[in-house]
């Protein structure tokens, strides 16, 4: 992965940079569909199927059932991991002391 350098006071540290040209795309029969997969286009408009974000996580079986009642094949982003997604999905809550 390409990185671009960033400073940061006494910091001296280099950052990711997000290169879109690493992506993986593969088309792929509904029939091969996992949880986890990264779907990135359906084998036609999104505006014409029930899907309402245009690319998501598979998350579960139901997700799988639905994309093969509306598809024959999508196109998987297949460098994008479910690592990835468990990671944002990951929520943060500070912890507040009260006192009397």
């Amino acid at each position: 992965m390409k990185r671009a350098p960033v400073f940061d006071n006494d910091l001296n540290y280099e950052a990711p940079v997000l290169d879109l040209s690493e992506k993986t795309l593969r088309q792929i029969s509904v029939s091969d569909l996992a949880i986890g997969m990264y779907v990135e286009a359906l084998d036609k408009p999104w505006s014409e199927s029930a899907f309402i974000l245009q690319g998501f996580f598979i998350r579960s079986k139901q997700d799988i059932i639905d994309l093969r009642a509306e598809c024959r094949y999508v196109t998987i982003d297949a460098s994008i991991k479910a690592e990835s997604q468990r990671q944002q999905n990951k929520v943060h809550f500070p912890t507040f002391a009260c006192g009397n």
